[in-house]
């Protein structure tokens, strides 16, 4: 996969769009939590916070849990109208969430299990699973991303076989915001 090194690169995952659970808390799943009065309150905020950092032309790797709660016939709609409203051009990688969007919207967007690519002298793996949970070659990779890890924790190591990396979580429910390329960690020890 290519990247544009000339657009500014975003990671962003677990939006988790229309989740009840997360609007009345749910400390079992999640160690920080959303206090909104509605989903809709939530799902805006969500859009205006993406806006807030994301610029039109910005490249956004999504890196999976869309939403949840949402009815099989308006998923196609509500996927659509809500990504519409998100800035940045956008790539995505299927969540646990997703299977159900990912099938209804075929043909509509391509879906990643996981991609590689090269960003401004670095080379990044990028998956929604914490890379200890579904391990994957990555000797040569400087920067490991993911999701799926609802914590405060933004990095943990990995064991590759050869050593530890860091791994980099964007989870939405860690960072509350999108995180840019620049702040990920990619030590090696």
């Amino acid at each position: 996969m290519t990247i544009d090194e000339t657009k500014n690169l975003w990671f962003i995952s677990d939006t988790h769009f229309n989740h009840a659970k997360l609007v009345i808390s749910c400390p079992e799943h999640f160690d920080q939590h959303r206090i909104y009065e509605t989903t809709e309150e939530m799902n805006a905020d969500i859009i205006e916070k993406w806006n807030k950092f994301i610029g039109k032309d910005d490249t956004v790797i999504f890196v999976g849990d869309y939403g949840l709660n949402i009815p099989a016939s308006q998923i196609v709609e509500h996927f659509t109208n809500t990504m519409n409203q998100l800035n940045g051009n956008k790539i995505f990688i299927c969540g646990n969430h997703d299977k159900l969007i990912r099938k209804k919207t075929e043909g509509i967007i391509q879906w990643h299990n996981q991609i590689r690519f090269t960003y401004k002298g670095k080379n990044y793996c990028v998956q929604h699973y914490d890379f200890a949970e579904k391990p994957t070659e990555v000797d040569d990779v400087d920067v490991l991303v993911h999701g799926h890890t609802h914590s405060s924790n933004t990095i943990s190591r990995v064991d590759t076989g050869h050593g530890s990396k860091i791994q980099n979580c964007v989870c939405w429910e860690a960072w509350y915001r999108p995180v840019n390329y620049i702040e990920l960690q990619n030590k090696e020890n």
